[in-house]
């Protein structure tokens, strides 16, 4: 007798549906990195630029191009909310996808718990069916010995 989960091809497809789940994250996890980055770096443009900027009113440097820098201040602070906004986006991405992983991976291990409670059944059921095998045989040999 030979154990046969039925349930196997629901098995492999939830397998498969938690692997395109991790993929779907790590994508998005990496948009995040990518989107960090970029964040990290126009804060880092932008605090060089106030500073700059700071410096040369106190220089009392060109009026023209202090007001093309607080114009070029005023794009980054654009270019940074858009950065923010991108970076917020893709983090609830992410959240979402790690839920999506998270209910997969139960899913699977539900199923996974059904498969060992069938199997131990199986087992339990086998053992029975051999030891009750082995109480006909006991019988049969103790009966064919009385008889000779």
């Amino acid at each position: 007798m030979k154990f046969e989960w039925k349930l196997f091809p629901l098995q492999r497809k939830l397998e498969w549906d938690l692997d395109l789940a991790r993929g779907r994250l790590a994508v998005v996890l990496r948009g995040c990195e990518h989107a960090g980055a970029i964040l990290r770096a126009l804060e880092g443009t932008h605090a060089d630029q106030s500073a700059a900027a700071l410096a040369a009113t106190q220089r009392r440097a060109d009026p023209v191009a202090h007001g093309q820098a607080l114009a070029y201040l005023a794009a980054m602070e654009a270019r940074l909310a858009r950065a923010r906004a991108q970076s917020a986006q893709l983090e609830s991405q992410a959240a979402a996808a790690r839920a999506e992983c998270q209910r997969c991976s139960q899913r699977l291990d539900s199923l996974s718990a059904v498969r060992d409670q069938a199997l131990a059944r199986f087992t339990y059921a086998a053992q029975r069916d051999a030891a009750k095998e082995a109480d006909f045989a006991w019988l049969a040999r103790a009966a064919g010995g009385e008889r000779e």
